[in-house]
């Protein structure tokens, strides 16, 4: 295995911060068929962060924004070239980007409503459990499973602090 990671974090003005990193992962496994990259393994990945904060109010109140880039590189999947043609996937993925982002408001230390996205590009996994249809033959599968399987999801709340430790969120959500 050979692993190589780079990470950067800069605060490219007051409030504004980016994070970035890359990492460069290479895990071989010994088959008989030969030396082959680990499955389920993504060999690149890249991330991107930025997050803004508005100066404080005077009674303590600023908002806080935050969003994330996630790019997942290529990898290999199980061979299934032994299944029937209809419960066979690729030998490779395909790469795929997931965004997620956040708005909070905070009015006070202990008051404060959120909202945010995750999945927003909406990619999901075609074929995540091989023979659905046929739960009960030799080709049904769900270890194959690579990116996410569900869509985009939205979500809102709002967070009450009692004290210094004891937060009370409520939060709703939709897909």
């Amino acid at each position: 295995a050979n692993s190589f990671q780079l990470s950067a974090n800069y605060e490219v003005m007051n409030g504004l911060e980016v994070r970035l990193a890359y990492k460069n992962t290479l895990q071989k496994i010994q088959y008989e068929q030969g030396l082959l990259p680990k499955p389920l393994q993504a060999q690149e990945r890249f991330f991107v962060n930025t997050s803004y904060k508005t100066p404080e109010t005077d009674q303590g109140g600023y908002w806080h924004f935050d969003a994330t880039l996630n790019h997942v590189g290529s990898m290999r999947l199980p061979s299934t070239s032994s299944n029937p043609v209809a419960y066979q996937v690729q030998t490779h993925s395909q790469p795929y980007d997931l965004v997620n982002f956040q708005v909070n408001k905070f009015f006070s230390n202990h008051f404060s409503l959120y909202f945010g996205g995750e999945n927003v590009l909406d990619y999901t996994q075609h074929k995540a459990i091989l023979a659905n249809d046929s739960p009960f033959s030799d080709f049904f599968d769900g270890s194959i499973i690579y990116a996410p399987i569900n869509g985009r999801m939205f979500f809102a709340g709002l967070r009450y602090s009692v004290g210094n430790h004891l937060t009370l969120p409520i939060a709703i959500g939709i897909t």
